[in-house]
């Protein structure tokens, strides 16, 4: 019932439509039809190509894209590390030519250093090492002959003190001889001339001992003679050959055993003297001393510079292990000395040079020519003859 009754609505609404008309034949209708059926379908296929064609042309083309990158890439990679390859070859010849020149530069400039440095060493030990003379060249101011002895009274140690004040005489360093001569510090002993005063008259090569009615020497024979060397040793380098003793009541007691004949008291002139090395501690200074020894040659003196003797804080001034020979030709001496382990620029080589121009001196020779491993020692060069000195042990006031 209901669905008749729509059928009849539909065909109600059916009638009352427009009408239309087409004055077309099936023929054409049918061409018509197809021939835009075909249009659509071709658009459709060229629509289908050409959305295939896109995206292959753009992966070619990304493709082309990457080749060319990669290409460029590499090639630049190439020539960066060509170039990065001649920049590190040209930086390492480069650092190795630096590297080279500041080697060399080093390399001169450590040589210079060491040249520099030994030469101030050398110039340093030069310096350090210590004469025990006193020249002629020397004698721009006055020298004052002064001596001690060894606490034991073994040995008399000459002083020559330096007279800093040109002013003063000379017997006035003698009459006040412990206020100018440290003994403390030189290690040494000073005879007591208490009770004499001395005036010297050098232009008569003479000098007055002035004796006080209470003086008096010690006792003992031993202090009697080192007394006399002590004067001879202060004395005899001005020539003097005694000491004229003057006394308002002078007495034989007082001089003790030495004999004081028409108050004129000898003194004695050492000659042929062998040198050794005094030295009381390690904190005293070394010293050179003369051992009043009798000897006929001056081979036998050096013969007796290589022994020591401790018991005297005496040291031996000649290395025992060389040996040498002499040869005197009118005032010269030459010695050749074989080598020696202490030899060098030392102070043992100084010691003996020194105490052999001391012992020469004794002798009568006035140069010494050194023959020796070495060509110097200190300020002593050995290529022409060493003129005797004048003085030993040289002590500023």
């Amino acid at each position: 019932m209901t669905h008749n009754k729509e059928e009849d609505e539909i065909k109600f609404l059916l009638k009352d439509m427009p009408r239309i008309q087409d004055d077309q034949t099936k023929e054409q209708l049918y061409t018509k039809i197809t021939n835009e059926l075909d249009d659509k379908q071709s658009g459709s296929n060229k629509k289908v190509r050409l959305t295939w064609m896109v995206p292959s042309l753009l992966s070619i083309a990304v493709l082309f894209l990457v080749v060319v990158i990669v290409q460029n890439s590499n090639s630049n990679d190439m020539a960066n590390e060509s170039l990065s390859g001649d920049q590190e070859t040209a930086t390492e010849e480069s650092a190795d030519s630096a590297t080279f020149e500041i080697a060399e530069e080093k390399a001169e400039s450590s040589q210079a250093n060491e040249a520099e440095g030994s030469m101030e060493d050398s110039a340093l030990m030069d310096t350090a090492l210590s004469s025990h003379l006193v020249f002629e060249d020397d004698l721009n101011r006055t020298i004052i002959h002064l001596a001690g002895t060894e606490p034991n009274l073994q040995s008399v140690i000459p002083v020559t003190l330096i007279e800093q004040n040109n002013n003063r005489e000379p017997e006035h360093y003698y009459n006040q001889l412990d206020l100018y001569v440290n003994e403390d510090e030189l290690g040494i002993t000073l005879i007591s001339f208490e009770g004499i005063t001395f005036d010297l008259l050098e232009e008569e090569n003479r000098v007055v001992g002035r004796v006080k009615e209470d003086f008096k020497i010690k006792e003992g024979t031993a202090f009697a003679n080192m007394f006399v060397k002590v004067l001879s040793t202060m004395f005899t380098p001005l020539q003097i050959e005694e000491i004229i003793v003057e006394s308002d009541q002078l007495s034989e007691s007082q001089f003790g055993p030495l004999d004081v004949e028409d108050n004129r008291l000898p003194l004695i002139n050492e000659e042929k003297l062998g040198y050794k090395v005094y030295q009381f501690s390690n904190n005293h200074p070394e010293l050179l001393v003369p051992t009043y020894r009798n000897f006929d040659t001056i081979e036998e003196a050096l013969a007796e510079m290589q022994k020591s003797e401790p018991e005297f804080n005496l040291k031996a001034a000649i290395p025992n292990d060389t040996s040498y020979t002499l040869e005197g030709i009118e005032n010269q001496l030459t010695i050749t000395f074989t080598d020696s382990e202490q030899f060098g620029n030392n102070q043992i080589t100084v010691n003996m040079i020194e105490s052999i121009l001391m012992t020469a001196k004794s002798y009568g020779f006035t140069e010494v020519q050194f023959q020796l491993p070495i060509d110097h020692v200190g300020e002593y060069t050995f290529d022409a003859p060493i003129q005797i000195p004048i003085a030993v042990n040289p002590y500023d006031d």
